[in-house]
Formats: structure tokens, sequence, C-alpha cells
């Protein structure tokens, strides 16, 4: 299944589009600028259910951004992930990276999952600011 152009595969989204409008400016859609835009659920198994939050978070439009979180929310209830974004290009990247890392944990055990450590800051070449697990099996990069 694809959602913002992106494949999300048994993920479960909030709603059925995103909300904003590529080619509608930011200011005249201000009222989609949230923490809680929207979200992407995946059931693991009955133990272990995951997010992908995708939000806004600062002043709308001049010195906000966008945030791609993961996390658990049965089973495990960490953050597993976050990207932050300035636009939908980068967005659409850090989506994708967020479900990338969806696929990689999959397969772990709730055990498995819980052994990862601490979320750590780092940048990628462009400037965004990645945040990833420092000890552990998965390491997002």
């Amino acid at each position: 299944m694809k959602f913002f152009d992106v494949e999300i595969y048994d993920g479960e989204p909030s709603l059925t589009e995103f909300p904003i409008a590529p080619n509608t400016p930011f200011k005249e859609q201000w009222y989609w600028f949230v923490e809680d835009m929207v979200s992407i659920k995946y059931n693991f198994s009955e133990e272990i259910v995951f997010l992908i939050d995708i939000g806004w978070y600062g002043p709308r439009f001049k010195t906000g951004c966008f945030r791609v979180d993961v996390f658990g929310i049965k089973g495990v209830d960490e953050i597993y992930f976050r990207e932050f974004s300035k636009n939908l290009d980068e967005l659409r990247i850090s989506i994708t990276n967020a479900v990338k890392f969806i696929q990689k944990i999959r397969p772990l055990s709730i055990d498995e999952i819980r052994k990862l450590k601490k979320l750590d800051f780092k940048y990628s070449k462009n400037g965004r600011l990645l945040m990833f697990w420092t000890e552990g099996e998965i390491k997002n990069s």
C-alpha cells in the first residue's frame, strides 16, 4: 500500500491521504500544522504494535519542522527512530526511512527490541538531524 508516495506495506494510516497538499502554500493549510498530523500503525503481533507518527513541531511555517517518530504503543513504549524535515520532499524521505526501520525491526522478538539502547543524535550529509540506536543490532543511517 502506498501513502504519500511511500510504500508502507501493511501499515494502517490514520488518514487515507496525506493532509498537506504539495502545490498549495503552507500558510493556506495552517490548520494541518499540528503535532498529531497523521500516524501509520503496524501490528507486528498481539504483543507488539508500532506507530510511525508524523507531525509538525514549533511555530507554523517559518521555524517549525516536520517530525517523524517510530515508537512502540504495545509491548514496548520507547521512541526508536526520529527524523526532522523542513519540506515535503525531505518529509517523504523521512517517512521512507521510518518504514525501512520498521521493516528491519519486524523480525526481532520483543526481548530483542527491548535490548536496543538509547537514541543518539547525528547529522546526515544534508544537515538533517537523525536519531538512532547506538547499541543493539539495528542501526539507521
